[in-house]
Parts: C-alpha cells; sequence; structure tokens
C-alpha cells in the first residue's frame, strides 16, 4: 500500500543534515496535502487564547492519526494549526475525523478552523516539488521534514480558492483521548524561550540554511541540543481538577462512559507524575525524563522552525545576527521572545517513541513570529 511509503524512508539523526538531498524523497502524485489552520488565530492569541490555539492546533494530528490506524505518515504542527500528507486510501477517513474536529472546535472553544484539501499532482502542476525525509528523535519516533516550496504552495492555493478545497465540518465528534495538555507552562531555564522562524530568499537555499544552523550553533555556547526549551527539572504536573474541567472540553457531554474512562486516566496520571508515586504498572520517572527526548521543539518545512531555551544576552545576538542576514536579502525572519514554553502531547502509550509532544511558545510564540516574517516579506514586495 501507497501509506507504507513514508515509513520505508531511512530517519537520519543529526538536525544540521536537513539540508542533505540524501535524506529526501519526492512523495507520490496520488498523495494529498491536507491543512488545519484556525481563522483568526493571531486576534484570539493576542486576546490570550493561546492554549486553546495550540491544543486544537495539535488536536488536527491526534485525529489524523487515528484515521491512519496507526501507520506514520508526514505532518508538521505550526502552533495554529497542522499540515498532513496523506496517502489516497486515507484521505477520506481523515478528512471525516477532521471534520468531527471543525465541529468541536467551534462548539467547544469558539474557534474556526479551517481544513483544506488538495491533490499533490495539483502542487506539483504549479512547479512547486513536495520532498520528505525523516528526523529521528527518540524511540524510533521521527518527525517529517519537508522541502521543494509545495507545503507553502499548497497553503496558497487551498487558502485563495477555499470553496474548491474545503473541508466542511461533520456532526460527529472527534475522538481525542490521545491527546493532554497536563503538564503546567514550562518556564525556561535559561531566561527566555525564543520562538524562530526563518525562510530563505536566496537561490540556494540549502546554503543558506547551512549558514544560519552554524550561526545559530555558534550564539548558542552548548548548541542546539542543549537549547531544548523541555527541561525535566521544569516540568511540572497540573492538578486533578485542573485537568478534569480542562479535557471536559473534548467530549459533547461528561454524562459518557469514555468521559468516565478520562477520569480514571487523569487521577492515574495526577498520583503517578504529580505527586510521584510509583505504581506497579506504570514507572512516572521514566516516562518523564523520556519527555524532552521526543519533543519537536525544532524542525523545518521550507522553513525552519524553533523554540529554544537562551540567556537574554544570547537573543540580543540572535537578534544582530538575523537582523545581518535580513539586510543582506539572504532571509526573512521572525522572533517572539515569552518565559515560557507550552507542550501538548499525543500519547498513545508511555512507551519510548509512542509518544511525541508538541512545543509552542507562550503567548502564541510561532503565530507572533509568523506575524513579523510575514510583514517583511509584505514590506519588500
Amino acid at each position: 500500500m501507497s501509506d507504507e511509503f513514508y515509513e520505508s524512508i531511512q530517519p537520519f539523526i543529526k538536525f544540521s543534515e536537513l539540508t542533505d538531498g540524501r535524506h529526501f524523497r519526492a512523495v507520490p502524485e496520488n498523495w494529498f496535502v491536507i491543512l488545519t489552520d484556525i481563522i483568526g488565530s493571531t486576534q484570539a492569541i493576542e486576546n490570550g487564547r493561546y492554549k486553546d490555539v495550540n491544543r486544537v492546533g495539535a488536536a488536527a494530528i491526534v485525529c489524523a492519526q487515528k484515521a491512519m490506524g496507526g501507520r506514520d505518515f508526514p505532518f508538521v504542527f505550526g502552533g495554529d494549526g497542522a499540515t498532513f500528507l496523506i496517502p489516497p486510501e486515507r484521505v477520506e477517513a481523515v478528512c471525516r475525523e477532521l471534520g468531527g474536529l471543525k465541529n468541536l472546535s467551534e462548539k467547544r472553544f469558539d474557534l474556526d478552523l479551517r481544513v483544506g484539501k488538495i491533490a499533490i499532482s495539483e502542487v506539483l502542476n504549479s512547479g512547486a516539488r513536495i520532498e520528505v525525509a525523516r528526523f529521528e528523535l527518540s524511540g524510533g519516533r521521527a518527525i517529517a521534514i519537508f522541502r521543494g516550496g509545495g507545503i507553502a504552495a499548497a497553503e496558497k492555493m487551498i487558502k485563495r480558492d477555499e470553496s474548491r478545497y474545503r473541508v466542511e465540518a461533520v456532526d460527529g465528534w472527534a475522538d481525542l483521548d490521545e491527546l493532554s495538555c497536563r503538564w503546567k507552562p514550562i518556564p525556561a531555564s535559561r531566561g527566555v524561550s525564543v520562538s524562530l522562524l526563518v525562510s530563505a530568499r536566496s537561490g540556494d537555499q540549502a546554503t543558506t540554511y547551512d549558514k544560519v544552523l552554524a550561526g545559530l550553533e555558534s550564539i548558542v555556547p552548548h548548541g542546539l541540543d542543549a537549547a531544548n526549551p523541555i527541561q525535566h527539572s521544569s516540568m511540572h504536573y497540573r492538578g486533578w481538577w485542573e485537568c478534569v474541567c480542562d479535557e471536559a472540553r473534548h467530549f459533547p457531554t461528561i454524562w459518557c462512559k469514555p468521559f468516565f474512562a478520562k477520569l480514571l486516566g487523569i487521577t492515574v496520571a495526577v498520583f503517578s507524575l504529580g505527586w510521584g508515586i510509583n505504581l506497579r504498572f506504570f514507572d512516572p520517572l521514566a516516562y518523564s525524563t523520556s519527555i524532552p527526548a521526543h519533543c519537536d521543539y525544532r524542525k523545518f518545512d521550507d522553513s525552519l522552525r524553533m523554540i529554544l531555551d537562551c540567556e537574554p544576552q544570547q537573543v540580543v545576538k540572535l537578534r544582530a545576527y538575523l537582523e545581518g542576514l535580513f539586510k543582506m536579502g539572504e532571509i526573512f525572519y521572525g522572533i517572539h521572545e515569552s518565559g515560557e514554553a507550552l507542550m501538548t502531547c499525543f500519547v498513545r502509550s508511555t512507551n519510548p517513541g509512542d509518544h511525541i509532544h508538541f512545543v509552542d511558545g507562550a503567548g502564541g510564540g510561532y503565530a507572533m513570529a509568523a506575524k513579523q516574517l510575514k510583514a517583511q516579506i509584505k514590506a519588500i514586495k
């Protein structure tokens, strides 16, 4: 089946190799790009609703994963939404699940989730390419790396003609059993949580990104591996009642068996992860210490996306470095500072490789960085 295409790609383990063409493969032409994002997310974030925006954005990945029947597939989390590449035999199921999420998002979160679908063959006809690689995090879990300009082209095409590509809401309700947001915002251990977007402007984009990564490595003394904003020593679990009230919004009513099952799961999690009680069937320390290695704090989808834990003086150097590259016409960039990072969790099980944690900066990190980047592009045009 064509959905085995992605799993057959050998992952790479050094993030600096994201420009190495040997890691990439062209996505089959009969696959689809599915885009989700929250309409008006910037306004919602400015109104203090960045946690809800992150929640719904990450929930799209959980819904798509359910429709994929457990098979791995390429996706990227963008803070206020996500983008997927889906094989033709699964696209109807994925759209149905996302239609249910659209319904839930409107009724429970008062957020308008856009869902769009476009055939990759159409994107290729526009002159763009879509190639994908796999970057391994830990325990066999890998995230997708995209290049070729096709993801950005698909987004423009979907937003330009929404009536053609729109996926409508359905009456069903999204199953978010494997989604949780139970960790408190994680304070920056070095002082500042930096949300960073960088998009190359030069013709030789691989050289530009290599240059940017080398510059970042020189600014962060211990390297990008050590700049992970999710540190075990800074992680704290939320209280039982807060978790219950929060996750009740995932259900059409609390008077249902799935919600009572969720209550039991929350109770066990708070006992073990919140209070540090080692249960016979679950080792909370082993799981919680594995979380930083399962985070997507750095990724690439034709633009470099990172959430970095930095010292204030490093942020000053970082801004100066990026501004220099911008003035030389090599990049566009957006940067947002906050004191915390947010983590939204997709947990099928607590075994290594069976969970992934989506990271964004507090205060709408990626969305606010994107706002600056788009303003730079608009000013140049």
